[in-house]
This record gives C-alpha cells, structure tokens and sequence, in this order.
C-alpha cells in the first residue's frame, strides 16, 4: 500500500510538473519572441541645408518596449525615446540617422540626409507701396537657401526702427523712398522696397471693414482708369494693362470676372485698389451673378481660362503651368472686397495674394 502511494505521489508531482511547464511557456512564449519586431522611421529621406535642424520620428511594432536608441553618421543629435532632434553639418555630404530597437538590436531603420547648398533668395513684403503722409509702414524680409535669415537695414530717407527681420518705415515728407535688406550670410543678396509717400493725411483709424485705409491716388507712370460703374469696369483693357497703369476703383458692387495676364515691372507696377466711401466701406468684387469683363478668355475653347464665378485671376494664358514658367508679376491689388465666390483655390505664391511679385506662380484671388 506504501508503495502505490509512493507511485501515485510521483504520478502527480510529474503532472503538477508537466502542467506549470505548459502554463510557463504559454506565458512566456509571446515576450521571448522577437521575429515580428519592425521599426520604421520618419522622414525617410530628405535633402537638407548645412545647420539645420529636422526631427525624426520612430516607430516600433510587435514589442511592448517602443524605445530605440539612435545613431548617426554625421551631424548631432538629442537621443530620445520616440523622436529625435538631429541638426546637419555645416558642410554638404550625406548623413543617415538610424534607429534601433532595444527590444531586438538586430532590428533598425534609418533616414537619409543629402545636404546641399542652395543660392540664397532674399525678398521684402512689400516690394512697393503706397502710403499716406506720416503713416507707418510694416516691412518684413523673407529669406531662403540659408539657415541664418539676418539680415541688416538701410534706408534711404524717413525714418526706420528695425529688429531682426522687420522694419518700421515712416517718413513725413511727400516722395519717394527705398527700404533696403541686405543678407548677413551672403552680402551680396539684397531686396529692395520701393515706397511712395503721398501728401495726403493719415486718417489714422481702421476701416468699418475692419481693414487699413489704402491711399488709392494714381503714382505710376502709365495710365490711370476709373472705374465708377460696371460699364466704366468692362472699359478698363484688363488684358493689356502696362507697367505703371492704375485702375482706381469706386465705392460699389461689381459683379465681373477679371482676368490680368500682363505684367509690370519692380519700379512700375500694376496697381489695381478701392477707393472706400465716406464710410469706409470697400468697392466690392462679387460673384453674383458675375460676368466676364470684355476680352477676359474665360471658356472652354483653345486659349481660355476654366470660368470662375467672379473675382481677380492673373494667369499668364501664352504659358505652361509649371515652375519657372514667366508667369506675370508685379502686380498689386489692394483695398478691393472679393464677395462670394463659390470657388476656392489654394496655391503657393512667394509672396501675400495681395501683391503679387514672383514669377513661379498664377494668381487667383478669391476670398
């Protein structure tokens, strides 16, 4: 009887055995295993300017520990869990930043850095303006190709506060100004603001439109059209306007389509802006109910435009749509309401929609 207790006492201790081994592996199996571990990292490439700064960004599946540790071939970086900060080397070459699992080091993904020098482009907004007697005016530069974006300040009379990238010119004498920004990384880059200072006075509040009053006076060189009604409006050559002409717009409603496919130049632009009522309420261009203005193009056929249903789009209609492609510029349009216009574009412009002074895109205004 001993004996078969001793028998069935071992029986059971090797079942008990047997069973916790089942239970041990079927809970450690899924932790132990590391073939499914992947990591993945964005951006995966990228071409890049000496100095600068991008963040890459890890992902890790099929391990519950998402932590990598982070490499690179060149350049520097913050190691982090999820992400890292890595900035470029001051001189071109390429760089991979590469991330590895600390789950499973045989797993890793890496990012690729080209980097280059790229020519510096060096713009002011706005290239030229028309203000008022004594009233301030905001100039900011805009600059590309080169992480450091200082710049320095020179002015040819009024006066000029600057900080950094900005400029406040204000000059109370009636003429003509330059505003000037010359690059510190390369003082070969300059970009100029043309600014015309009328005799007339300030008015020194905001429009009931919420909006700045625009001096509308006629300064250009070229030909100057006034437009008080919409038979005054279809009389404008909108397709053939020139360097220097001026369309003054009066206070009311204009329901037209407009289409501007000329160009002016940096010291005679076209200048198209409202003139506001008493009020200061702004000359209006509405969609409703809109018309194409004479020679416009606006159709279907061989050398037109899609239609639109009212606003201002300036397209060159003898070019390509593609980068670099002489698009038309220099063109300002300011102290005009767009109403209603069903069709909304986005496009990228080097400069606001207001005033437009490069040559790599069309314009459309819409609101």
């Amino acid at each position: 009887m001993q004996g078969y207790k001793n028998i069935l006492r071992n029986k059971i201790s090797v079942i008990v055995l047997a069973a916790c081994s089942l239970i041990f592996l079927s809970i450690i199996s899924p932790e132990t295993s590391l073939a499914s571990v992947t990591v993945s990292v964005m951006p995966t490439s990228e071409t890049v300017l000496p100095n600068s700064s991008w963040s890459v960004y890890s992902n890790v599946d099929g391990s519950g520990d998402t932590s990598v540790t982070w490499q690179a071939t060149c350049g520097t970086f913050v190691n982090s869990s999820g992400f890292t900060t890595w900035t470029a080397p001051t001189t071109t070459g390429t760089c991979i930043v590469t991330a590895t699992s600390n789950a499973d080091q045989t797993q890793s993904a890496s990012s690729t850095f080209t980097i280059v020098n790229a020519t510096i482009r060096l713009s002011n907004i706005p290239m030229q303006a028309t203000i008022y007697k004594d009233q301030s005016l905001d100039i900011q530069s805009i600059l590309w190709g080169n992480t450091n974006n200082a710049v320095t300040w020179s002015f040819s009379g009024g006066t000029l506060n600057a900080s950094a990238r900005e400029a406040v010119f204000n000059a109370t004498v009636p003429g003509t100004y330059t505003v000037t920004s010359t690059s510190v990384a390369d003082n070969t880059k300059t970009a100029t603001s043309t600014i015309v200072v009328t005799d007339d006075e300030w008015p020194n509040v905001a429009t009931s439109n919420k909006t700045m009053h625009i001096d509308c006076v006629a300064v250009g060189a070229g030909k100057t059209y006034e437009v008080s009604s919409e038979t005054t409006m279809d009389e404008v050559p909108w397709p053939i306007l020139g360097p220097g002409d001026t369309v003054r717009i009066h206070p009311g409603t204009y329901h037209r389509q407009i289409l501007i496919s000329t160009s002016g130049t940096p010291s005679q632009p076209i200048r198209i802006c409202g003139v506001p009522d008493s009020s200061g309420n702004l000359p209006e261009i509405s969609g409703t109910g809109a018309v194409a203005t004479p020679g416009s193009k606006f159709g279907t056929g061989a050398n037109s435009i899609q239609n639109i249903s009212g606003g201002i789009t300036i397209y060159n209609l003898g070019g390509a749509y593609y980068g670099g492609a002489n698009y038309p510029s220099n063109i300002i349009i300011e102290g005009l309401k767009i109403g209603l216009c069903p069709h909304i574009i986005d496009i990228t412009l080097d400069s606001p929609a207001i005033q437009k002074t490069s040559t790599d895109d069309p314009l459309l205004l819409l609101p």
